[in-house]
Order: structure tokens, then sequence, then C-alpha cells
């Protein structure tokens, strides 16, 4: 099930070639990582039909900016805790996820998993601190659409779930509540007996039509005026094919989620500022090239010796001979 999906990925690759569906690239990949960077699409929020067709996936696939634009600077935290087993061998994998947004749209960043891997990034003014979980900062310009890549990851963990889950999520209303002091629609999850059927065509997603959930239950707190995720939880256990690389030993993973997601400090994250611990990134010396670009225009390159071309012409013939 792109980390993101990369969450049961990386518990399934210490199962001693379980191979789980997650069979993925790296980062900002839609492919087998649990759905975790499924592409988000732009929507008209209407709170009042979030029970109804797939208008829960539309709305919590905000982008991390249309969330920021609307809930103004907020934290969004999130876990999940993944139990798997194929056959006799088991693990786990926690991983959190935490993401904090200023008034001025700078972002701080930060991923981490039990098996002590993760990485941290402070977006300040077009300019990346980076660091990977024990290591130093290092600070470089971002990158392109760097920053919201990085920040529509975080922002639609819940999403990627439920693009894999979704199907087999019936929807309550909840009715309304009042949540962090804004209105809000809360929707019930439980375990719907009657999937709807697969409509992801991409190939890499097929394993999908396999998979069976025996249990899910969950809610989601939807802020009115965003269409914001304000709080989510999101439990289930399901069974799903081992991939295609592991045919000739057949068998199944089993995967048991649970997933928390909650807003915080909404309009009251500090302006954020850069790490102190941070290092300017590496540059290799160059000395002739800086030379060339400085004295471009002022000394006009050597001209070659005549007689040392011929000379050179010369011998290769004698050689030839």
């Amino acid at each position: 099930m792109n980390v993101r999906p990369r969450l049961a990925r990386a518990a399934a690759a210490s199962l001693l070639a379980a191979p789980l569906l997650l069979c993925a690239g790296c980062r900002h990949e839609a492919d087998e990582r649990l759905g975790l960077d499924e592409k988000k699409s732009q929507h008209e929020f209407d709170p009042t039909a979030l029970a109804s067709g797939a208008e829960l996936e539309k709305a919590v696939g905000l982008t991390s900016a249309e969330a920021a634009k609307k809930l103004g600077a907020h934290k969004l935290v999130q876990s999940a805790k993944l139990q798997l087993a194929v056959g006799e061998a088991k693990d786990a994998l926690d991983e959190t996820w935490t993401m904090e947004v200023d008034a001025r749209g700078n972002a701080h960043l930060n991923h981490e998993n039990s098996h002590d891997t993760g990485f941290e990034t402070w977006f300040l003014d077009g300019q990346a601190y980076v660091r990977p979980r024990y290591g130093r900062f290092v600070r470089r310009l971002a990158e392109g659409d760097e920053i919201e890549r990085a920040r529509d990851e975080q922002q639609g963990v819940f999403a990627s779930w439920l693009a894999v889950l979704g199907r087999w999520a019936a929807r309550k209303d909840g009715g309304a509540v009042t949540h962090l002091g804004r209105p809000a629609h809360k929707i019930v999850l439980s375990l719907d007996g009657s999937p709807s059927r697969l409509r992801d065509k991409d190939p890499n997603h097929q394993w999908r039509k396999q998979m069976m959930v025996s249990a899910l239950s969950g809610e989601v707190i939807v802020d009115d005026a965003s269409g914001a995720p304000l709080h989510a939880v999101l439990d289930a256990s399901y069974t799903a094919p081992r991939g295609t690389m592991e045919a000739t030993k057949p068998g199944e993973v089993a995967v048991t989620l649970s997933y928390r997601a909650d807003v915080q400090d909404l309009g009251a994250v500090a302006q954020l500022q850069p790490p102190a611990d941070f290092v300017p990134a590496l540059v290799r010396p160059r000395p002739l090239v800086d030379k060339q670009v400085l004295l471009d225009g002022l000394i006009a390159p050597p001209k070659a010796d005549p007689s040392q071309a011929l000379g050179q012409q010369s011998t290769g013939q004698g050689i030839g001979k």
C-alpha cells in the first residue's frame, strides 16, 4: 500500500524476506506503499455530505498549503502502529509524523519510526535545513517543489490509508460538533460487510482486490470551514496477498493498524527559527573551473604550439608504421 506504504514496507523488510505488498520506490511515488502518497485534487467541500460516497476522501485530500491558508498556523501530530505477520514471522513498526506551520508559511517536519530511522526538515524562507535521525542539520536551498511535496506527504498520510481501506469503511454522520473552538462535523467509521468495487486501475494496486478486512473502526472530525481533518482515528485488521516476486512462496500478510492524528496549537505556533547546530552544504572545490569563470574575457586562452602539434603527429605516424 507513497511513506510514505513506506510504513509497512520497512517493517515487512525486517520479516526476513516477508514480501509485503510494498515494493515501492522512494519518496513521493504513488505505488505499493500502503497508499501513502496518493494524488490529491482540488475539490468543493460540503460538510453535510461527508458520509456520502467518496466525499470524506475528497475532504481529507486537502493539500497542506490549503489547510494552512484556512486554518492558519497549526501543528499536525500523527502516529501509526503496525503489527505484521507472515506465517510464523512477526514484526512491529511504530511511526510518528509532526508538522508545524507558522503564520509565514514556514514549516518544521519530523518523521521517525521504531526502527531508529527518520528524517527532520525545517523549511524557512526558501532554505532547507535537513538531517537524518541522529545526524547534523545541513543548510541548502530548497529545490523546485520540494517544500510542497514534503508537506503534502505528511498532510496526506490519513488520506492515503483511507485510499487503501476506504471501500471497506461504512460512514455514519455523527452530527455537528465543536472541536478546537471551531464548527465541525464528525463521521463515524465501521466495517462495511459489502465493500464497494475497487475502481483503482493502477497495476501496482491490483493486490487490493484480494485483500480482506476483518475489523475496521474509527472517527474523523472535519473542520466545516476548511474541510481539513482536525482529528482522526482509524483501527483496522486485514490480510493481503504476498508480493508477486514471492509467487513461489504462497501465503498472505496479516496487518493490524492503529492510526491517530490531531491538529494542535491552532493559531498558536510561534514563528519558526532555524536550528542552531546546522552546517552549510558541502561544496567540492573546483579551482580550475572557478579560475576560468573569474578570468573569462580578461585573458585569451593559450594558443597551441605548431611545432608541438607537428611533433605529436610525426610521433603518431612513427608508431603506426
